[in-house]
C-alpha cells in the first residue's frame, strides 16, 4: 500500500513538473535552412484554411516527420527522415512556420533561438549538463537547447515558443505564449 502511494506521489510530481515546463529564450540563432520551392508549395497548400495556432502545430508535426533525433546533424532530405539535433529541428521548424504563416497573411517572424528548458523554476539543461560533466561531448550537447520563437507583429501581438525536438523525443507538445503590449 505504501509503495502504491509513493508511486502515485512520484507520478504526480512528474506531471506537475511537466505542466510547469517552459522554454526560456537566451539569444537568437541564424537560420541557414531555406525550404525548396516545391516544399513551400506543398506546405502552403496543406495549411490553407488553418488558423495561426493550427499552422504552428502542423509545422511542428511536419518537422518531426522529416527529422529523427540524434546527436549529429545530417543534411536535411525531404524524401525520407534525416538525423538531427535540436539545432536543425529549430531551424527547419522556424523556416516552415515563417513560410506558411506569412503565406496566409499572418505578419510574423519565426526564428530559431537558443535557451533552456525550465521545470519548477529549475534550468533542466544546467542540471543535466552537470550530471554529464564526466564527458565533454555530452556536457556541451546538453548545456543549452534550441527551439523556435514566432513573433506576431499584427492581428494579435504575441510571441509563441514551440519545440519540435522535444515533441519528437517525448511525444508531447511544448508551447509557450507571451502577449505583447
Amino acid at each position: 500500500m505504501v509503495k502504491k502511494i509513493l508511486i502515485l506521489c512520484a507520478v504526480g510530481v512528474v506531471v506537475l513538473a511537466w505542466l510547469s515546463a517552459s522554454l526560456q529564450e537566451e539569444r537568437c540563432r541564424a537560420n541557414d535552412i531555406s525550404l525548396p520551392a516545391s516544399q513551400c508549395r506543398v506546405l502552403i497548400a496543406e495549411t490553407r484554411g488553418m488558423d495561426a495556432d493550427q499552422i504552428v502545430d502542423y509545422c511542428v508535426g511536419r518537422t518531426c516527420d522529416f527529422l529523427s533525433f540524434q546527436s549529429q546533424n545530417e543534411p536535411i532530405r525531404y524524401d525520407r527522415e534525416s538525423g538531427a539535433n535540436c539545432v536543425n529541428y529549430a531551424k527547419l521548424c522556424a523556416s516552415m512556420c515563417d513560410v506558411a504563416l506569412n503565406a496566409h497573411g499572418y505578419r510574423c517572424k519565426a526564428q530559431p533561438v537558443v535557451g533552456h528548458v525550465q521545470m519548477l523554476g529549475v534550468n533542466v539543461n544546467k542540471v543535466v549538463s552537470t550530471m554529464l560533466s564526466f564527458s565533454d561531448r555530452w556536457r556541451n550537447f546538453t548545456k543549452d537547447h534550441d527551439f523556435v520563437k514566432i513573433e506576431f507583429t499584427s492581428r494579435d501581438r504575441r510571441v509563441v515558443y514551440v519545440d519540435a525536438s522535444l515533441k519528437d523525443v517525448f511525444f508531447t507538445s511544448m508551447k509557450r505564449e507571451v502577449a505583447l503590449d
